[in-house]
């Protein structure tokens, strides 16, 4: 019978009881450098050892094709690193880590690409900071919460539930009190662990090798340690690191899962020489020998076991090392472990060593599993105990915590589904998550605006309807003109610094404003309280969640100025326009018929019986396409006597089929009431379909402007396309030939408000807004427009600027500031005639109805990928030289 510890069953039970970690009570023992001496026999013996554990145990293996890519030390430990750091689900505890040892790694690269010790660093160091913390993933965030729990929660309820049975008054915080402790004290910990910061200051207190100074940064300190040591002393820090990361990970101290881990980690390097000129086997060698030298120096052990093979043994120090044969292997390792002995530990390996069989050996997991069972139980058993004290009051916490779900934790804000409608900083700063991340940077700037207010008392406010949670899709568009309106804002309110300032408070109608009667149910319910608020601007949209919002606030006799919702009777309430709403935006009829003089005129001059194709948006809730495209069909047929053909469609589906529909009227042009969000799709399809020999001409309405201004994708209108589109507010406007200074003088600057120009004197050309010249400057500053719809960001700072001065006029200072809103309501029609004309949108007055449309409002017409309008109506001021554009005589309010 042969010797079992000369059989393969036998071999590997020794490499398991080498991998195999003693019991959580004893200490770790230090691990061999197994050396199989011989000649191929030697490399197969170590391969067939290792091979059984590769997926059992964390387990790099170096290959000689691996090692012939080797050139240094910092190569070979970086394939170390690699193997390590695989996860190995079987084990049931996340795999080691490495933060100081990719430090140096990162060193020895910038060495090696050449890179000057000192060039760049600061600006180095940053970005592979920054692309560590960027590095975390997921599970490794999650990994390191687990293991911060089973601390902090026992701790934090044991401080918190004592407290709490002392002093009455904080009875209430025995329930928050814990998992908040615990969730900021984990969250600090998962920031150290997850970037490797404890790992660097524990490396930096090491006194055998590179020592921090006393009050030395970080920063600095790690500087140091990149610049002064040699090539060969950084190999000899890089061994030191990636020994110190290892010992880290298998270290016994609570509540971490190091001392769960129960096999140690396992390298097996093909082969390795004493002989310089053997490459990557050198470096191999010399990496053995500064783990050996690592060991030596420290005295603590490196939770590490090494295979490798040598056609020698190799060289010793003073500490004699032991020779022994494969039949007794199993006995000289027990021995071997019983002493502290050079970590070398020689095996000879002769010719037909190696054996075919390949058992298939157990790794016990206790340890893993006892260290999750200890951490459920830390975790859990504080958790119930809090409930369990608590659950007298469950009830009344419960009912609390109902209607702070239902209002979202606000006072005028209504939860519905998973928006918050409402008003949403009233008294307090925006909330986290109810608005879309996207806008957060603008309502914090806000915010901000708000805040520093203070106690002050000339103040008003004014309340600003708008989408803000908006819906997973396609928000692109809708994003871009809510960053606009709230840029614009934000603007204002700094703009207002100097005299009456500025509060805004933020009323979320939901995705597509669907929810526009019960936001304006809860502002009307604020402004009963709070008598500063002057009125209501916004309604950005023609929806049937506008129509209603804007028939709550009328009944509540609350003033409204609307932005860019221009449908003709978005305004009406009981079959007739209200006279609580102004507008400052061109309205449908005067956009729709520019549209139809501009096709018959400029586009369809020498057609004797022009033929138009409406293709028109009758989804639900929509008011604005079905008012636009019937006002172009009406204005068209007027111009040209051919009555356009309507082509509807949804946003639910249906652009393709519309356009197969329009182009087998082969029309002469397009006209697209359309949203922004379906525009390239209609493009794309009317560019992909055979409309007739002629390039299609599409005219669009004001809604693509956000799109055709700054949509991501290429620009609209190029391939075989020739797109124009109405706009209501452009910066370019001011940069066209008609708002040119006149012989070459450079255009005047008007204050934000409007008014004459900044410096006095008369202007024979119009002057640029302060606001305006802001903009152009950016955007010349910058190269190209920040992602913000120009319609919405001039609209709404003039809407807003309307409701500021109106308000000014009649507003009563105080601890608690007054607006009389009957007052106010006199005061804006009468704005125009007080001088305030000349805005960021032009001239502004209004007629004389109870509809309060613009008179002669600014509007234009724009071809994709143009700067300056093709035709502009209105006046940007009061005196402008240039003569009045044909198309524009009489057009309509």
């Amino acid at each position: 019978m042969p010797d079992k510890a000369n059989t393969a069953d036998g071999r590997h039970e020794t490499v398991g009881d080498l991998l195999r970690r003693p019991a959580v009570w004893r200490r770790d023992r230090h691990l061999p450098v197994l050396v199989f001496v011989g000649a191929d026999a030697a490399g197969q013996v170590a391969e067939q050892l290792v091979r059984p554990y590769n997926w059992k145990a964390p387990c790099a293996v170096v290959g000689r094709d691996e090692l012939a890519r080797v050139g240094d030390v910092p190569d070979l430990v970086e394939l170390v690193v690699k193997g390590l750091v695989r996860r190995i689900t079987s084990s049931l505890m996340p795999a080691p880590r490495f933060p100081m040892t990719e430090f140096l790694l990162w060193v020895a690269a910038r060495r090696r690409n050449g890179e000057g010790k000192a060039d760049g660093w600061a600006q180095a160091y940053k970005e592979w900071r920054r692309e560590r913390r960027a590095s975390v993933r997921t599970g490794e965030i999650v990994d390191y919460l687990s293991r911060a729990l089973p601390a902090w929660v026992p701790v934090s309820t044991g401080v918190f539930a004592g407290l709490g049975r002392a002093v009455a008054v904080l009875e209430h915080i025995t329930l928050i009190g814990p998992a908040l402790a615990g969730g900021v004290a984990s969250l600090v910990h998962v920031g150290l662990q997850a970037t490797g910061w404890l790992a660097y200051r524990r490396f930096a207190r090491h006194q055998d090798y590179f020592p921090r100074d006393k009050r030395e940064p970080m920063g600095a300190y790690h500087r140091r340690l990149a610049e002064e040591p040699t090539d060969e002393q950084l190999d000899t820090l890089l061994v030191h690191a990636f020994c110190e990361d290892l010992r880290q990970a298998y270290q016994r101290r609570w509540p971490w899962p190091s001392w769960g881990r129960g096999v140690y980690c396992l390298l097996l390097v093909s082969r390795m020489s004493a002989d310089p000129g053997a490459g990557g086997e050198h470096v191999a060698h010399r990496f053995i020998q500064l783990v050996h030298d690592e060991r030596e120096r420290t005295g603590q052990h490196v939770p590490l076991l090494v295979l490798t093979s040598s056609d020698s043994a190799p060289p010793v120090d003073a500490v004699e090392r032991a020779r022994v044969e494969l039949s007794s292997l199993r006995a000289r390792v027990r021995a071997w472990q019983r002493q502290v002995a050079c970590p070398y530990l020689v095996v000879d390996a002769p010719e037909g060593a190696a054996q075919s069989a390949e058992p298939r050996p157990r790794l016990r997991w206790g340890r893993a599993a006892l260290y999750w069972l200890v951490a459920a139980l830390l975790v859990c058993g504080p958790v119930m105990a809090i409930l369990r004290d608590q659950w007298d009051s469950s009830a009344e916490r419960d009912r609390k915590a109902v209607l702070a779900q239902q209002t979202c934790g606000l006072t005028y804000v209504t939860k519905i589904g998973k928006e918050c409608v409402g008003v949403l900083n009233d008294g307090r700063r925006t909330p986290a998550g109810v608005v879309h991340p996207a806008l957060a940077p603008l309502v914090a700037r806000i915010d901000d605006e708000n805040a520093a207010i203070g106690g002050q008392s000339r103040y008003v406010s004014l309340v600003v309807l708008g989408e803000y949670s908006l819906a997973a899709g396609d928000v692109d568009s809708k994003v871009i003109g809510s960053r606009g309106e709230l840029r614009s804002l934000a603007d204002l309110q700094r703009d207002k610094h100097s005299g009456l300032r500025l509060r805004v408070l933020l009323a979320n109608a939901g995705d597509e404003f669907t929810r526009g009667g019960q936001a304006a149910r809860q502002i009307a319910e604020l402004v009963k309280r709070d008598s500063s608020i002057a009125g209501v601007v916004g309604f950005a949209r023609s929806t049937n969640g506008v129509r209603e919002a804007i028939a709550t606030l009328a009944r509540a006799k609350i003033p409204m100025v609307g932005t860019t919702g221009s449908a003709d009777d978005l305004v009406e309430v009981g079959g007739r326009a209200t006279r609580y709403f102004f507008r400052v935006s061109p309205t449908n009829a005067r956009q729709a018929a520019l549209a139809a003089r501009f096709a018959r005129h400029r586009l369809l001059p020498g057609v004797a019986a022009p033929k138009a194709v409406i293709v028109h948006d009758e989804s639900d809730g929509e008011v604005y396409t079905g008012n636009l495209a019937q006002g172009f069909a009406a204005a068209f047929e007027k111009e040209s006597g051919q009555r356009p053909v309507l082509v509807p469609y949804t946003v639910t589906g249906g652009v393709e089929q519309a356009v197969a529909g329009a182009c087998q009227e082969r029309p002469d042009v397009y006209f697209y009431a359309g949203r922004s969000p379906e525009i390239r799709s209609f493009l794309n399809s009317l560019a992909k379909a055979s409309c007739g020999e002629r390039k299609p001409m599409v005219i669009a309405g004001d809604d693509i402007t956000r799109e055709a201004a700054h949509g991501q994708g290429p620009p609209l209108g190029r391939d075989g396309v020739d797109l124009y589109y109405t706009s209501l507010g452009d910066r370019r406007f001011w940069l066209s030939p008609e708002s040119a200074p006149a012989g070459g003088k450079k255009a005047q600057t008007a204050p934000a408000g409007g008014g004459k120009p900044a410096g006095g004197g008369d202007a024979a050309v119009p002057s640029r807004p302060l606001f305006i010249a802001r903009l152009l400057d950016e955007e010349e500053l910058a190269g190209s427009k920040d992602l913000l719809a120009d319609d919405n960001l001039i609209l709404t700072y003039a809407a807003a600027d309307l409701l500021h001065e109106a308000a000014s006029l009649v507003h009563e200072p105080g601890p608690r500031p007054r607006v009389d809103h009957g007052d106010l309501l006199y005061q804006l029609p009468l704005l125009p005639g007080l001088g305030i004309v000349n805005r960021v949108i032009g001239v502004l007055d209004f007629d004389d109805t109870d509809r309060h449309d613009p008179v002669d409002a600014v509007i234009a017409v724009m071809r994709a990928g143009e700067g300056t309008p093709r035709v502009r109506c209105g006046r940007l001021a009061m005196r402008e030289s240039t003569p009045v554009d044909k198309l524009c005589e009489g057009l309509p309010n």
